[in-house]
């Protein structure tokens, strides 16, 4: 009851605060509100708060709803109404003119020859509820497992024939009624009369259906935006996970690369074989001795660097360069220079705290490459971080350090 009451309540907020809703909009708006207004009619009815029930009955018929969907609303509802409060002719008229009305609804139709039977036994006219009795029973529409109106309606033939004093249906409707009982599991007859008064609940109303429809799309997404949320979350935890890990592992390359440049150079140890000439061990160890100033002069940052350039400033032949770099770098020309690049520009990351505030491109220009595209591009190559996310490291590690 009060999540109808809060229902009305905020249709009512919301149409006092939006006054430039559409036409159409406010009429859904209003019609969902009486629908509620139903519920509620509904509910004191059961509860036989009749005074309370008229009132919620009168918000429907007073509404700015079009006269059909005032009665598709209420239905036959008000008949049942009406008999509660007793008022037993106008139960009978209003019964048998929407009877009429709607003949072609096979539903309607069957409650009103109910409320007809129920309210002509209440007025004792026994023969006329009798009447209706039999023309329910052989207009059986709704026969729901906890709401089963052919049962009442034995129980009324029964019953009047009892007081009419006619064994022979009596004894008739009698049997009718107790096999129809067994098959029938009620907790009392309160909580079967209850569920018949909500009957209406059970079958809502096309604009309720259209509504829970939606209501059903929007949870559909809520899911399956939870579930791609979900994977995303996960994948970034595994990805993490692996840029931390080869984090450490650059760490480590770089340590153990000082180190090396610690010691003396590297020296050729044996004889490299090609098909056109043999590169002796004293060419080798020339060759590198200039690629290891090379590397420090840092003359790798030119962005103009290229394979023949570099074989005529150290006045070698381009073969042996190539032969050289191959065997004692493990890797061709370009590997070799972008990997000098990424080195040095994290080293200047690592050592140099400003560096962590420059952007991509001026990173990219410092170390040698043409955008910062090519850069991003051979940093994630070269390291498996990109490097936004190593420069996060970076000062994650300097925080633990300072502190």
């Amino acid at each position: 009851m009060k999540g109808y009451l809060d229902a009305t309540k905020k249709i009512d907020d919301y149409l006092a605060t939006h006054d430039e809703i559409s036409a159409e909009k406010k009429y859904q708006l209003i019609f969902y509100k009486c629908l509620k207004y139903k519920n509620i009619f509904l509910n004191y009815s059961y509860e036989k708060k009749l005074d309370s029930a008229g009132i919620y009955l009168n918000k429907i018929k007073t509404s700015s709803l079009l006269p059909k969907d005032k009665v598709d609303i209420i239905s036959s509802n008000e008949a049942n109404y009406l008999i509660l409060s007793g008022r037993l002719d106008e139960a009978i008229q209003k019964a048998k003119k929407d009877k009429n009305d709607y003949k072609n609804d096979k539903a309607r139709v069957f409650y009103n020859l109910y409320y007809l039977a129920r309210a002509y036994q209440l007025k004792g006219n026994y023969k006329e509820s009798s009447k209706y009795c039999e023309q329910g029973l052989n207009n059986i529409f709704v026969n729901i497992d906890f709401i089963n109106i052919e049962l009442e309606l034995y129980r009324i033939a029964m019953e009047n024939a009892d007081k009419s004093g006619d064994n022979s249906n009596y004894l008739k409707y009698s049997k009718l009624y107790q096999e129809k009982s067994k098959k029938i599991n009620y907790n009392s007859k309160a909580d079967f009369i209850a569920k018949l008064y909500n009957l209406d609940q059970i079958q809502p109303l096309k604009y309720e259906l259209n509504n829970s429809k939606h209501f059903m799309t929007y949870l559909w997404l809520i899911i399956l935006f939870l579930l791609l949320f979900t994977a995303y979350l996960i994948n970034r935890f595994f990805t993490l996970r692996k840029y931390k890990k080869r984090f450490i592992e650059i760490n480590a390359r770089l340590e153990k690369k000082e180190k090396e440049v610690a010691l003396s150079p590297k020296k050729a140890e044996e004889v490299i074989k090609t098909d056109k000439n043999i590169l002796s061990l004293k060419k080798e160890n020339e060759i590198l001795d200039k690629l290891n100033k090379f590397e420090k002069k840092q003359q790798f940052l030119s962005s103009t660097l290229s394979l023949s350039s570099l074989a005529s400033s150290m006045n070698v032949n381009y073969n042996y360069l190539t032969l050289t770099i191959k065997k004692y770098k493990k890797n061709n020309f370009n590997g070799y220079i972008n990997q000098l690049r990424i080195d040095y520009i994290i080293l200047k990351l690592k050592q140099n705290p400003e560096y962590l505030n420059y952007k991509i491109s001026y990173l990219a220009e410092e170390c040698g490459f043409s955008s910062h595209t090519v850069f991003t591009r051979i940093f994630i190559e070269k390291t498996g971080i990109p490097p936004s996310k190593f420069i996060e490291y970076v000062k994650k590690e300097n925080t633990k350090v300072n502190i």
